[in-house]
């Protein structure tokens, strides 16, 4: 109890920055595409979205009514994924006291509040909080299995629901599933279970590979290491693994966290707990660890195929990995809750660094959609001429939503540039909208760089981010606005 006097405030900061920083930035790429999808009508947000993309419908169809209840402004719409992240917390509380001490759920609890996963995912529109709420109740109904819990049905319902989340969610499903049939004797039986829940979680794949078959490799996502993957798999939700890699760079500090954290899985083995949590380390291997290890295997592979994101949708293992580490951080009593605050204290820091500092950070999303729209809107009413270059699928208009949000300030007409797509071969306005600056748009853009642009360098040189805008040497000559260069790099 002595110790909730440091973990009670470590946590409420957790919740409060979260909470704080949901309306603090414009919708970034993805959740634009997110918001797109739910705000174009129902059968739109199926045939023409969730039918032409690997993301599962899950999230975007509960997004789609929430947003008709509550709007949909930046916090209106980040709000659900802020519910999902309390309600996995409450989860953990309730749930967790049945099949854990309360010191290895407090535990749990700090690192979970604090976590850069929870801060950053709660607010924002993408279904990655969604995906953890579902991965916490499926982690925990499967310890409570293997304990002898016979009712299945929890288990195998957050199964399919976090498969319908994120693609992610199939592969540690797999993971689970594979664990049981090697733990249980009565593996015919568990086979044809199996497979019938596999097949369930696999049908909104299914669907979308017969209507839009998803050919081809992710190339903008680079191939890991196994080592990386370990990484990749603790890094949200303990940002204090990126410390090893800032000081001797990336493959060794790869390397060592991978170390690091096989030493805390493995500490059960090395010295039997005073007060132990399962009955035996079989039962701790099966519970925590070979799920964790198989689902990062299996991930590891099939990238190998197919390129996928592994770096934000990792987290969705985060509730075995803060589990393996609040036993270890339980069991050497005092230094452990040192640790454990220090390691909250980390997290909160990298969290404030990223989501309200910086804001340059991928993981951040501060691409400035609403900021750079209203800024060109601002100009066109001016009588400056203005386009945008943009990389877009047919149906995923990225600068479409806060182009209808300022619809109505439009006054001019050379505001219609802002609903075409320029041709930098053909048209070089005044202002170039120029959000996502990929490698490829870039080379798109490279007519307008030959001709001098350059990017528009405000509010200032103190924030980390600016207005994604293209500005010609007219328009810098009669204005006097601060101008920095492209990055070329992807």
């Amino acid at each position: 109890m002595k110790n909730n006097a440091v973990y009670l405030p470590l946590m409420t900061i957790g919740v409060c920055m979260a909470l704080a920083g949901m309306g603090a930035n414009s919708f970034w790429v993805d959740e634009i595409f997110t918001m797109e999808s739910v705000t174009s009508g129902f059968r739109n947000l199926y045939v023409n979205y969730l039918f032409n993309d690997v993301h599962p419908f899950l999230y975007n169809t509960l997004l789609f009514f929430w947003v008709k209840a509550f709007g949909i402004s930046e916090t209106a719409a980040r709000s659900l994924s802020f519910a999902f992240s309390i309600a996995t917390a409450l989860y953990v509380y309730f749930r967790g006291r049945q099949l854990f001490s309360q010191g290895v759920i407090t535990l749990y609890l700090l690192l979970f509040l604090t976590s850069f996963g929870f801060i950053h995912f709660a607010q924002e529109a993408r279904s990655y909080s969604l995906l953890v709420l579902l991965s916490t109740l499926q982690t925990f109904e499967f310890i409570a299995f293997l304990r002898g819990n016979r009712n299945k049905a929890a288990f195998y319902l957050a199964s399919v629901l976090v498969s319908w989340t994120h693609i992610i969610g199939l592969f540690l499903t797999a993971a689970f599933l594979l664990t049981l049939f090697l733990s249980r004797p009565q593996r015919l039986r568990m086979f044809i279970e199996f497979t019938l829940l596999m097949l369930v979680s696999v049908s909104h794949f299914i669907v979308i590979f017969m209507v839009s078959g998803f050919g081809g490799k992710n190339s903008w996502v680079p191939a890991v290491s196994p080592v990386h993957q370990i990484y990749n798999a603790i890094h949200i939700a303990f940002p204090v693994a990126n410390l090893p890699k800032i000081v001797v760079g990336g493959g060794v500090g790869s390397l060592l966290v991978a170390l690091v954290f096989a030493l805390v899985c493995a500490w059960p083995f090395i010295r039997r707990p005073r007060q132990p949590e399962f009955a035996t380390p079989r039962d701790y291997l099966l519970s925590l660890v070979l799920p964790l290890v198989a689902f990062i295997a299996l991930s590891w592979l099939i990238s190998l195929y197919k390129p996928i994101q592994l770096d934000r949708t990792m987290y969705v293992c985060a509730p075995l990995a803060i589990l393996i580490v609040a036993l270890f951080l339980h069991e050497i009593k005092t230094a452990g809750a040192v640790a454990a605050s220090l390691l909250a204290v980390v997290s909160l820091t990298s969290s404030y660094k990223n989501a309200y500092s910086e804001n340059l950070n991928y993981l951040s999303g501060k691409e400035s959609y609403d900021e750079s729209t209203l800024y060109m809107v601002a100009a066109c009413n001016a009588g400056y001429s203005v386009g945008y270059i943009s990389i877009e699928y047919p149906h995923w208009k990225y600068n479409d939503f806060y182009r209808q949000k300022y619809a109505p300030y439009m006054l001019n007409a050379r505001c219609k540039g802002l609903t075409t797509l320029l041709n930098p071969q053909k048209e070089q306005p005044d202002l170039v909208q120029f959000n996502h600056p990929s490698r490829v748009a870039i080379d798109m853009a490279r007519p307008l760089l030959a001709a001098g642009y350059k990017f528009i360098d405000l509010p200032d040189h103190e924030r980390k981010y600016n207005l994604n805008i293209l500005v010609s040497p007219r328009y810098v000559q009669q204005t006097g606005v601060k101008i920095r260069d492209v990055p070329f790099k992807s």
